[in-house]
């Protein structure tokens, strides 16, 4: 499969940045994982670091690019 330039350079889904940056006063971030099965979720973490929820994903969010 092709990617494209933007798919290529996506910071979320190559794990160089979570999907919600660190706002100020904001205690949560979104970030793609990958697990120890091959699969992808995005996980939203709490202020204290721990997972409050997880969604498992097949396409980033961001540019579309399959994970899987």
């Amino acid at each position: 499969m092709k990617l494209t330039k933007e798919q290529e350079k996506c910071p979320y889904c190559h794990g160089m940045m979570d999907l919600l940056p660190a706002i100020p006063g904001h205690p949560r971030h979104l970030a793609i994982v990958e697990g120890e099965n091959g699969e992808y979720a995005e996980v939203l973490y709490n202020k204290k670091g721990r997972a409050d929820w997880l969604i498992y994903i097949d396409y980033c969010p961001e540019c579309g690019r399959k994970l899987c």
